[in-house]
């Protein structure tokens, strides 16, 4: 439904929709499947808690942002990519995945657990996958330590990170950490930029931008918080309970 809004509706028009089904699919739960608990109470049942979560993500989505946030070219892009993605595929568009890469091990066999899309949730002294099916951030803490730089990337600078010196690196840290990167790309028929970001670059401004539960900076009103956006929803649901 939202494809064929974003052929006849303006960003803004478009969110306030996504944001009012959402009010009214809680507002309908809360009305007809439960009495319980206070009524001024946001009921989110286990099989639709992340309704809100991925409705605040979609409105973030740079596919729905204005031209005074996106190009028109950019704009074309997502939205060409958008209407060929699979349900799982749009799933990691709309709410990256986030994940550790200097807790990998030698013995790594599957990818290790995502963590939520927050800055706050990022260690200085870590190494995170973020990847999105478009691109792939590889964000190095400040105070990462230079050991683990070395035996990854053979450099002790995050600076000089080239993500290309993997393949010359035949470490078991380097085969751990090369081995999460290949299986991310292959679960997508795209290939995937790949953009290295050391913690206090310029290009770390990028990277916080998919920070989905974080608030976000839109000239078209799009960036409010996960917490904010919930509030909001919150204060909908209850006013279609009282009318």
């Amino acid at each position: 439904q939202i494809r064929y809004l974003i052929n006849k509706g303006n960003p803004r028009d478009i969110r306030e929709h996504i944001a009012s089904s959402c009010a009214h699919i809680l507002a309908a739960y809360r009305r007809h499947c439960t009495q319980t608990g206070n009524p001024g109470e946001l009921v989110l049942p286990e099989q639709m808690k992340l309704i809100p979560l991925y409705s605040s993500a979609l409105s973030r989505s740079d596919a729905l942002q204005s031209s005074l946030d996106i190009s028109t070219d950019d704009r074309c892009y997502l939205l060409f990519r958008v209407n060929s993605m699979s349900v799982e595929q749009s799933n990691i568009f709309l709410y990256p995945r986030l994940l550790p890469l200097h807790e990998v091990t030698e013995d790594t066999v599957k990818l290790p657990k995502g963590i939520r899309l927050s800055i706050d949730r990022l260690s200085s002294s870590g190494a995170y996958v973020l990847e999105n099916g478009i691109n792939m951030f590889i964000w190095l803490g400040s105070n990462l330590a230079t050991d683990w730089l070395s035996e990854v990337f053979g450099v002790t600078n995050p600076e000089l990170v080239d993500v290309r010196q993997l393949r010359h690196h035949d470490t078991p840290k380097a085969r751990a950490v090369k081995f999460i990167l290949d299986k991310l790309r292959d679960q997508h028929s795209f290939g995937l930029k790949v953009i290295v970001v050391p913690q206090g670059s310029k290009v770390e401004s990028w990277f916080k931008h998919f920070m989905i539960e974080d608030r976000g900076e839109s000239s078209s009103g799009g960036g409010a918080s996960y917490v904010d956006y919930l509030c909001h929803i919150h204060k909908e649901v209850r006013s279609l309970l009282t009318n």
